[in-house]
């Protein structure tokens, strides 16, 4: 008797191609471009370059079936990988971390030490490995760093 394999629907999130971010960061590389902070770089070229990479990744199962900042995250790798700079462009980073709390904010978490409490955002800065790290203070004053991977 062979048994039925059962499919399973999983939700796919909307592409970020035609996005109100990913036209955001068109216009920021642009601007950079035109203000010679990526001299002699044929942007249209590249930034035509690395939407065929990324969309590419983006049809694959995990790029169909993961979260809207993974998406982002994969993208601004994609745009890393040939401006190793905008690494250090707080609007850039900005714009990938629009979905997440932002400097200033506040949120609950576990603390040092182990209890649940609030902790203000001081900065916020996208790691090697694509994660998110944030530099918090604890309503005590405490100074602290959690990195956030999705």
């Amino acid at each position: 008797m062979s048994k039925k394999r059962r499919s399973v629907n999983l939700a796919s999130a909307p592409t970020l191609v035609g996005s109100e971010d990913f036209r955001k960061l068109h216009d920021v590389i642009i601007l950079m471009a035109e203000s010679a902070v990526f001299p002699n770089a044929d942007i249209e070229n590249v930034w035509n370059e690395v939407i065929k990479k990324y969309e590419e990744w983006e049809s694959q199962f995990y790029g169909q079936h993961t979260s809207t900042i993974n998406r982002k995250l994969q993208l601004f790798k994609f745009l890393r990988d040939y401006f190793p700079l905008l690494s250090s462009v707080s609007g850039v980073v900005d714009i990938v971390l629009s979905d997440l709390k932002k400097p200033g904010e506040v949120m609950r978490m576990v603390l040092p030490g182990g209890k649940a409490g609030e902790a203000k955002v001081m900065r916020r800065e996208i790691t090697e490995r694509l994660g998110v790290l944030f530099s918090m203070e604890s309503s005590d004053g405490i100074i602290f760093t959690h990195e956030f991977i999705d």
